[in-house]
């Protein structure tokens, strides 16, 4: 008896649950924030790096952008490169120096990844970096700016933070901010 009611709880609370997801607004401002700073950036013709914490999170953001992006759409995962292949409407399995040449020479503007980029992917010839969301750790921050700010680099590159207000994100970058001003205190001051 006591299961019983204890299940007609749990689904009494889905329930709600579900209501109230539907009530939320279809419209996603952080994706939407992308896509216009996106379309400014590469005004600008530069080329920009993505990065996600999560693998789920690269392939909605992917999906999102292919359309606009077609085959200057590129990412990289645990997974390896993808790149969209427009005749074939697929995404194809290429090799991390495919990503790496074809990031360098211009041909994939937007490269969307996960920290798996953090690994031997020097693409210091793009100036601009996003991270769509943020590692708890500030030293995963470094590690993704590395990947562009580094010697032989461009003399100035541009990072941005993304988060929503008022949520665990904040709190993230809040708290990454104040992480920072301590390795500051300790270790000295950093580069710009």
């Amino acid at each position: 008896r006591a299961q019983r009611q204890n299940f007609k709880m749990e689904l009494a609370y889905l329930d709600d649950f579900i209501s109230e997801l539907r009530t939320l607004s279809h419209a996603d401002s952080k994706l939407t924030f992308l896509k216009d700073e996106l379309g400014a950036i590469l005004l600008a013709r530069q080329t920009v790096l993505v990065f996600t914490l999560y693998t789920d999170t690269m392939d909605y953001i992917r999906e999102m952008l292919k359309s606009q992006y077609r085959s200057g759409l590129g990412c990289y995962s645990g997974r390896g490169g993808e790149r969209w292949n427009p005749d074939e409407q697929a995404w194809e399995l290429v090799t991390k120096e495919e990503i790496k040449r074809a990031f360098r020479a211009g041909e994939i503007k937007v490269l969307i990844g996960t920290d798996s980029m953090s690994e031997g992917l020097n693409l210091q010839t793009s100036g601009r970096l996003i991270n769509y969301d943020m590692p708890w750790n500030f030293m995963r921050v470094e590690q993704r700016i590395g990947r562009v700010d580094r010697i032989g680099g461009k003399a100035k590159v541009e990072i941005t933070n993304y988060f929503y207000a008022g949520t665990v994100e904040e709190q993230i970058y809040r708290g990454i901010v104040d992480d920072f001003k301590w390795f500051e205190d300790a270790v000295g001051p950093a580069q710009p």
